[in-house]
């Protein structure tokens, strides 16, 4: 059985290719250090299991995901992450994640969660807080945290309406791009404002900057 490993960290993906050495079936272990190779590498290798970071450069994890689970969707995908908010969690089962687990997470949920996808279950292991809702934190906090978690909370509609506001293009100009109405945009910029807890396109172009 192929499994390939992508993960930027260095330190946390040796981690993972020793746990899955100390397992007592033979597994061919592959790494990527960025969702781009990862993809090539999964055609390439004929990949069993993608155990893969989100936050990762050149491609990230959920992009890494959807391009998988389009070309290849035989290949089971697990999710280890130090992100565990609950619309995250809603995307995974959407996007048919085979298992989920958080990085903390102890060798024997690592394993348990890996005997199961092989099993052919889902495993979804992970302390989701019981709310997602960040009315509590201030303006200084929210600027803290960290912006990928936040992102994946877009629709894909307000990813592409995100590209074009960077371009510096008026509400008009975005709804002629995109065949709606003016009002529609201005609903959308709303909402991508309110979920990414920025005041304005500059503020949205540092938070996105910081994810390239």
């Amino acid at each position: 059985m192929k499994v390939l490993v992508a993960e930027d960290q260095t330190m946390f993906l040796e981690y993972v290719v020793s746990l899955l050495k100390k397992r007592e079936n033979e597994l061919e272990i592959i790494v990527a250090k960025n969702g781009k190779d990862a993809f090539g590498m999964i055609h390439g290798n004929k990949i069993d299991i993608l155990i893969t970071d989100l936050n990762m450069p050149k491609l990230n994890g959920i992009k890494l995901i959807e391009k998988t689970r389009a070309s290849y969707p035989k290949v089971k995908i697990v999710v280890l992450t130090q992100y565990q908010n609950k619309g995250l969690l809603r995307k995974m089962k959407k996007l048919k994640v085979d298992g989920f687990l958080t990085k903390n997470a102890s060798q024997e949920d690592f394993h348990e969660m890996l005997n199961r996808v092989i099993s052919g279950n889902f495993s979804f292991m992970t302390d989701t807080p019981s709310s997602n809702n960040l009315d509590h934190v201030n303006e200084e906090e929210k600027l803290l945290m960290d912006p990928f978690p936040k992102m994946s909370q877009l629709s894909k509609r307000e990813t592409e309406i995100i590209k074009i506001l960077l371009e510096n293009k008026s509400n008009q100009e975005i709804a002629n791009q995109l065949f709606i109405g003016v009002e529609t945009v201005i609903s959308h910029r709303k909402n991508i404002y309110r979920k990414l807890g920025v005041n304005n396109i500059l503020d949205l172009y540092k938070l996105v900057s910081e994810l390239r």
